[in-house]
């Protein structure tokens, strides 16, 4: 038996008995512990891509791919009716309709297709584009109408006070 007490100005002996422990220290007989290895090795993300789907899974240098979570698409009675709020985004209106998505027994259900890693071709509305554009083109003349003008008021001005 170690002594309950140490001096410290006076080496001791102490002996240790390891005879009653064992890898599973249990401090209570009704609980248990119990371990599970699945047989993969450890794995850091490598990378992440989406599906056509939405699923964003996540792939890891063990060879193995985890579903992290879905993209829902929402579906509009009338698409045309959302507002345009501008960098690529819209929002819906009372003319769209309520947004939605589509569940199936607690599941999500896409209706559409997602095209991951593709560039989207233009949503511009080339007839809006080309009235602002000549909208401003003759706003600009006008402005440059206007200074031409004055300029040339000034000039006379001058030349009449000479």
């Amino acid at each position: 038996l170690s002594p309950k007490t140490i001096e410290v100005d006076k080496p001791q002996e102490i002996k240790i008995d390891l005879s009653k422990i064992s890898a599973f220290q249990k401090t209570d007989a009704s609980i248990t512990y119990s371990y599970t290895q699945d047989g993969i090795e450890t794995g850091y993300l490598n990378n992440y891509e989406i599906d056509a789907n939405g699923n964003i899974n996540a792939n890891f240098s063990n060879s193995q791919t985890v579903t992290l979570g879905q993209i829902p698409i929402m579906h509009f009675v009338n698409d045309q009716g959302l507002a345009n709020i501008g960098g690529n985004m819209f929002e819906e209106t009372a003319n769209s309709g309520k947004g939605e998505t589509f569940i199936k027994n607690g599941k999500y259900i896409s209706a559409a297709k997602i095209k991951s890693s593709s560039l989207e071709t233009s949503n511009v509305k080339m007839t809006q584009a080309m009235t602002e554009l000549i909208i401003t083109q003759k706003a600009f003349g006008a402005s440059a109408k206007t200074v031409t003008t004055s300029d040339q008021m000034i000039q006379t001005a001058i030349n009449m006070k000479r």
